[in-house]
Parts: structure tokens; C-alpha cells; sequence
């Protein structure tokens, strides 16, 4: 789910980097809980399909594999 999540929020977002609310916020729109969201993110990180620096701007780093992980 998180992956359709930030597949949505990139939308039409060219450069692929946009600013993503805390991990509380995203979790209480996909229904889940923060402890949840952290773990899928890191997970997303550690395959180098996304990149979130100390401000919380997420670039999608490979957004075809987001989508084949999403199901899309």
C-alpha cells in the first residue's frame, strides 16, 4: 500500500522528488500505524527504490519498480 501511496502523491511530479508528511500521517491514510509505515519506507530505501533526506523530500529513485512492487 505504501508504494501505491507514494505513486499517487508523485502524480505528475516530473522530477520525481516531493515532500512527505510524517510516517503518523501517512499511516492513518493507508490505515495501518506508524511502527508499519517506518519499517515499508526503510524497506524501500534499502532496495534504492526511493531516497528521503532529513527534511522529508522523497525522490523516487526507481518508480517502475514501485509500481511492479505496488501491483500496478
Amino acid at each position: 500500500r505504501l508504494a501505491a501511496f507514494l505513486l499517487q502523491e508523485f502524480g505528475d511530479n516530473k522530477l520525481g522528488k516531493f515532500r512527505i508528511p510524517p510516517n503518523s500521517g501517512i499511516a492513518t491514510r493507508l490505515g495501518t500505524v506508524r511502527e508499519v509505515v517506518s519499517r515499508a519506507m526503510a524497506k524501500l530505501e534499502r532496495e534504492n527504490w526511493v531516497s528521503i533526506d532529513k527534511n522529508r523530500n522523497i525522490t523516487l529513485l526507481n518508480p517502475q519498480a514501485l509500481r511492479n512492487f505496488a501491483g500496478e
